[in-house]
């Protein structure tokens, strides 16, 4: 992804008529609903709905989408799409803040490996101590981004509590692989764009279908890159059809109201169907809905300027978390690994320990990073 693709974009590339997405209060207070409905999702008080899961596909949507706006405008204002900037610029996003994170985890690791609270699951009890090779290890594995490798293969040979670092690992690498042939096809083929990004969906989500239902362990469904492709991909493609201009029929009120509707229906339903077995048809079914209504809602978001939606998620609450949900999302997980077992007092201590760290990082970390940087005035804001 270091290549530099220079040659000039044609006249009907999308983003290169002056369409600019800009920061979207909604989407940020998007982001900041699928942390909460992440965090709640690992207490564990809920077992019979999956909201964990079914934030994921917002996160994957709402990422593909933004990723590929910035692309898109990136290569219509000048002419070309620099992947070595776009990866500079992402990895100066991700770093600081993952760094700082596992160095925190390992010190804790290091020097109070034995103690009760240190071996405990969100789930309560004790999982066993942490071995310091295994940690080094996993934190080796999510600076690396393979998280998601490491344990379907079962290479960490021991408790591993860094588990949910798998979503990064999984978006960063479908971005290896699909951002550079993006480029290439908007440079070169931009009428196979669409059907090159939607074919590559269909196979993800068809792949995961199959693998439900032939034995397939299921944490390698859940976590594989090429199984998790798809709302990404979807993100993508609902992003270059909002470029075009072919989803501004969605912009109209009674449009926009059934879009909404049905996208949101479809992600409700699917906090029970994804709780289901995992070979069960009622799963593949939520998998499938999931996967098309998460980015159907974030494209959703952006045509409707206006509605109680909107408003809802535009909300100085749901912003802030959106602004800070990386943070949140790295540092929650090992807090109510250490406090939940606690109970309801453990689960609070935990949501605000957690936003104790996400702001650090955010004031210390990762917006020092951002004021380093030389900064576009066409950079929008990346999942």
């Amino acid at each position: 992804m270091t290549a530099t693709l220079d040659r000039p974009l044609p006249v009907a590339t999308p983003g290169a008529d002056g369409r600019r997405l800009g920061f979207q209060p909604a989407l940020e207070g998007l982001r900041g609903l699928a942390f909460v409905m992440v965090f709640l999702d690992h207490t564990r008080w809920l077992p019979n709905l999956a909201f964990g899961s079914v934030a994921m596909y917002v996160f994957f949507g709402l990422s593909g989408f933004l990723v590929t706006t910035q692309l898109l405008a990136q290569g219509g204002a000048r002419g070309r799409i620099d992947l070595r900037r776009f990866v500079s610029r992402r990895a100066r996003r991700l770093a600081p803040a993952l760094g700082l994170f596992l160095g925190v985890w390992l010190v804790v690791v290091a020097l109070c490996s034995q103690s009760a609270w240190t071996t405990s699951t969100p789930g309560g009890g004790s999982g066993g101590p942490i071995d310091l090779f295994v940690a080094l290890k996993g934190a080796i594995g999510a600076a690396g981004l393979l998280t998601n490798w490491l344990d379907i293969l079962g290479l960490y040979g021991g408790r591993f509590p860094l588990g949910h670092l798998w979503f990064i690992a999984v978006q960063e690498q479908v971005y290896v692989l699909w951002l550079p042939l993006l480029a290439v096809l908007l440079l070169r083929a931009r009428r196979l764009v669409v059907p090159v990004a939607l074919a590559l969906g269909a196979a993800s989500l068809a792949e995961a279908l199959v693998f439900m239902h032939d034995g397939t362990n299921w944490f390698r469904v859940y976590a594989g890159t090429d199984t998790r492709a798809a709302a990404i991909l979807f993100g993508s493609v609902a992003a270059l059809w909002w470029a075009d201009g072919r989803l501004d029929w969605l912009g109209r009120p009674i449009a926009r109201a059934v879009g909404l509707v049905t996208a949101i229906a479809g992600l409700t339903w699917s906090l029970g169907a994804l709780a289901a077995r995992p070979a069960s048809w009622t799963r593949s079914a939520g998998w499938t809905v999931a996967t098309v209504a998460g980015p159907l809602l974030v494209v959703l978001l952006v045509l409707a300027s206006r509605g109680t939606t909107t408003r809802a998620l535009s909300s100085r609450l749901f912003v802030h978390l959106g602004s800070r949900s990386y943070a949140l999302y790295l540092w929650h997980y090992m807090w109510l690994t250490w406090l939940a077992s606690a109970g309801v007092v453990g689960v609070v201590g935990a949501a605000a320990a957690s936003l104790g760290s996400a702001e650090v990082s955010w004031r210390l970390v990762e917006q020092p990073a951002r004021r380093a940087r030389r900064r576009s005035p066409l950079e929008t804001r990346t999942g």
